[in-house]
């Protein structure tokens, strides 16, 4: 089967030592939609239940009484699902729906799925030689949920056999699976459709013969990664804010929830301490109860630094003999965007949550700029934490005693800045300003308006110096 293809995949991880801790991966996690959930979260849409079981009655109450806000999603065996005859009325009157399963369904006056696999021994409409891993080709490339695919891989698919005529809606076919499967009554049929309002109405069904396209294990084959990206814009564009999401019928329990729960609670029983004087190598300033906009300033900096290595180029190079290096390049990145998307999703949690720029979209008021919540020793922080890394940026080395070398008067960095600049004296001032912060372990405290200004000072001295000469392990 077209799983085995993730599973045989060697690590490109680097191995743990003795001492780390291997995480908890469940042995399901490449048929789960973990990846499909985050991408729902990031765009601001919030889970109306994350509990297993049965859905309660109070929460399908929830999202039926603001379908224009909502979004369903079935995967899986949609025959456990109840309530389809409100369905109707979710969608006219505004909702948005996605059906995405291989088994056997009917949904009277829309739709009928037929249980697969449909399967082809001619290689050209297979994907790595699997009979039951479809790639299907017949796209209409026109429409939006379509752009830049080519290729939409399948594992064991079911096919549409069945789209219904409505005088509210219209169906549009997206993607047709290849002609000579079999069963014969496979051939050729529907596999994504959606059908759209005659009235303009904003509710939109789609409905996809199989779920595993979307699944954590199947994104990186074919243009899986750029549909999934396709079809959570289309559910989420017209600024809706809830989801439920239903496998087989009950709630997805979101591993990444759980995940945040646990680093929150050990985050808050760990202390930091801070030297008496600055050490050799100046210890890292801890994330949590940075603002927002800090840390949003410190990942950006973050992926200059991962633009300007070679380290990707590095893992393309050393890609295993026989792995295609198509397939091993959508590996690799796909795991950094994971790991990208997991990072900003723990700090965003644990210290912005109430003032991300995704949750003041959903009109959630953004909290008052006082003494209790932003309090000044923060800015104190974020002003070490930038200065470091400004000086980083000016050196091309992690060593304080290289900044204090390239930093100070007619040092090297100095001289490179201090000949760019239109007011060479007040950019020695600030360059030792940086400078004396970069070090800095006290508990000086700082104002908001201090800290404004001085971010406006590092931004400066960035432009005169745009292009570092880095050394090739000042990043690693």
């Amino acid at each position: 089967m077209c799983w085995l293809l993730t599973a045989a995949m060697p690590s490109a991880a680097a191995q743990l030592t003795v001492n780390d801790q291997q995480p908890e991966v469940p042995a399901t996690w490449d048929f789960d939609f973990d990846l499909f959930q985050s991408l729902l979260e990031l765009e601001g849409l919030q889970a109306l239940d994350d509990e297993s079981g049965p859905v309660p009655q109070e929460r399908w109450n929830d999202i039926f009484a603001s379908p224009s806000r909502s979004v369903m999603i079935l995967t899986g065996n949609i025959k456990r699902v109840s309530n389809w005859s409100s369905f109707h009325t979710f969608l006219s009157d505004g909702g948005v729906i996605l059906v995405a399963s291989s088994d056997p369904s009917r949904v009277y006056g829309f739709f009928r799925i037929d249980y697969g696999p449909a399967i082809s021994h001619h290689r050209r409409n297979t994907w790595q030689g699997y009979t039951d891993c479809l790639q299907v080709s017949d796209i209409d490339s026109s429409a939006a949920t379509m752009q830049h695919i080519s290729t939409i891989v399948t594992n064991r698919s079911g096919w549409i056999a069945h789209l219904g005529r409505s005088p509210a809606f219209q169906w549009s076919v997206l993607a047709n699976l290849p002609q000579n499967l079999r069963p014969r009554s496979s051939a050729g049929q529907p596999l994504v459709a959606i059908a759209t309002s005659l009235h303009g109405g904003s509710g939109r069904l789609i409905v996809m013969a199989d779920d595993s396209p979307f699944s954590n294990g199947m994104l990186w084959h074919g243009d899986n990664l750029i549909l999934l990206i396709n079809v959570v814009h289309e559910l989420t564009r017209d600024g809706r804010n809830a989801f439920m999401f239903l496998h087989n019928g009950e709630p997805i329990h979101s591993r990444v929830t759980e995940f945040l729960s646990r680093e929150s609670a050990r985050r808050s029983a760990d202390s930091v301490s801070f030297p008496s004087e600055a050490p050799d190598r100046i210890p890292p300033v801890p994330l949590a109860g940075l603002p927002a906009d800090v840390l949003l300033q410190i990942g950006n900096n973050v992926s200059t630094s991962i633009e300007d290595s070679d380290v990707l180029n590095k893992l393309f190079t050393d890609r295993p003999r026989y792995l295609a290096q198509r397939f091993y390049r959508r590996g690799i990145l796909l795991a950094v965007s994971a790991i990208a998307l997991a990072i900003f999703l723990v700090c965003s949690y644990l210290n912005a949550q109430p003032t991300l720029p995704w949750l003041r979209k959903c009109g959630r008021p953004e909290p008052p700029d006082t003494p209790a919540l932003m309090p000044e020793m923060e800015y104190n922080q974020a002003t070490q934490a930038l200065s470091r890394d400004t000086c980083r940026y000016l050196t091309g080395s992690q060593e304080p005693s290289e900044w204090q070398a390239q930093l100070l008067p007619n040092g090297v960095a100095w001289r490179t800045v201090y000949a760019r600049s239109p007011a060479p004296q007040a950019t020695a001032d600030a360059i030792a300003q940086v400078l004396a912060w970069s070090t800095d372990t006290t508990n000086t405290r700082l104002s908001r308006a201090e800290f404004e200004r001085f971010g406006e000072t590092i931004h400066q001295l960035k432009q005169l110096y745009p292009t570092p000469e880095l050394s090739g392990s000042a990043w690693t």
